[in-house]
């Protein structure tokens, strides 16, 4: 499951829109 998937805070890949981006903020 994605949603319990742990992620860092500025290199993550997001779930946006019914797909994959990635975030650097």
């Amino acid at each position: 499951s994605l949603i319990n998937t742990e992620v860092k805070p500025f290199q993550a890949t997001a779930y946006h829109n019914g797909q994959f981006v990635e975030v650097n903020e």
